[in-house]
């Protein structure tokens, strides 16, 4: 019994000492890997004349910073003679930044007689532009249509004085600012010149000026300063198309006759309701008179009763009292056949 436990025993150890041999030579096959590639990148280095010591590598590594981008960036920066620190280096990607995007924008700012220096075109690259491009939008100058072409709407639209409407297309030619290229972004500028355009077309008296003298009106909005602390420098701009549309003013005008006439037709229909209503209420008051004037009617002849059977009236009294009833009721019936005619002739006329 003690015999196999000591053999299982001594098997654990030969697997634990074999484990630990396989990661040692492992751990060293890595180290070796890693110094052959850090003596490749510092080899690279010293003969690109980068001024990389090997040292500064092993530092970029425990520091977690690939060695190979440095590398790279350096001997780019150093083949066109752009002074860029190793540490300024490592200190910009370490924030975020493109480090390639940095040297090359040093170097072709440099081939073109640019004033760019390390701490302008980082802060370009951190502040999330890029630094390259920024370059070249200032050799290369910028055509921007307004609108874009890529916009839904075809042209700008706005209203004259006189309420015609304009839709206009302009375009400019805008050149880089590379000191002021993190200041405003092209869009910004974009924007800024279409509601400048919007207020001078909005400003003029007649829409007859507009398309009459399309010059004028681009060197207002090019007297206005809109590329004043930006990014961008504006060298031209014209208006290529100001076509009059709809007459605005009329329209609104119509719309508020129309709206006013259906506001009328409403107050007519509720005075119309009004007054029906108040004709039924009187034809009802009438009926109601009408029915106190037969109830009354039937009292009198319970009243002539009571009169006879009391001895207040007499015989000769009833029959001249049946007389100017019918004399009264004969009248009415004379004045109600003269009337009608007067009536219709009236209603005739009217």
């Amino acid at each position: 019994m003690c015999a196999a436990f000591a053999l299982l025993v001594s098997f654990w150890a030969e697997c634990v000492l074999f484990a630990l041999a396989v990661l040692a030579s492992a751990a060293v096959a890595i180290v070796v890997l890693a110094l052959l590639w850090l003596t490749g990148l510092w080899l690279k280095s010293v003969f690109a004349d980068a001024g990389i010591g090997f040292l500064d590598l092993l530092r970029m590594l425990f520091k977690g910073i690939p060695p190979s981008v440095i590398v790279r960036a350096k001997i780019k920066a150093s083949r066109a003679g752009v002074h860029a620190g190793v540490v300024d280096l490592e200190t910009l990607h370490a924030a975020g930044g493109s480090v390639l995007d940095v040297v090359r924008a040093l170097a072709a700012a440099a081939n073109a007689g640019l004033k760019l220096d390390f701490k302008s075109a980082a802060a370009l690259s951190l502040a999330g532009r890029n630094p390259h491009d920024a370059v070249r939008r200032c050799l290369n100058p910028a055509v921007i249509d307004i609108p874009d072409a890529h916009a839904s709407a075809k042209s700008l639209s706005a209203v004259a004085g006189d309420g015609i409407e304009l839709k206009v297309r302009a375009r400019m030619t805008v050149q880089g600012r590379i000191e002021k290229f993190a200041s405003a972004s092209e869009e910004t500028l974009v924007a800024r010149v279409s509601e400048a355009l919007a207020s001078v077309l909005g400003s003029e008296d007649s829409h007859r000026e507009v398309v009459r003298n399309p010059r004028a009106i681009a060197g207002k909005v090019m007297s206005m300063g809109l590329d004043d602390g930006g990014g961008f420098e504006i060298l031209s701009f014209h208006i290529l198309e100001a076509v009059p549309g709809e007459n605005v003013l009329a329209r609104l005008a119509a719309e508020q006759a129309e709206s006013e006439a259906r506001a009328a037709k409403a107050k007519a229909e509720e005075r119309l309701a009004m007054a029906g209503a108040k004709e039924q209420e009187m034809m009802a008051a009438a009926a109601e008179n009408r029915a106190k004037i037969l109830l009354a009617e039937a009292e009198v002849p319970k009243a002539i009763a009571q009169a006879f059977k009391e001895g207040n009236i007499g015989v000769t009294d009833y029959y001249n009292l049946r007389n100017v009833q019918a004399d009264t009721a004969a009248k009415e019936a004379s004045a109600r056949a003269g009337d009608r005619p007067e009536r219709r002739r009236r209603k005739a006329q009217s």
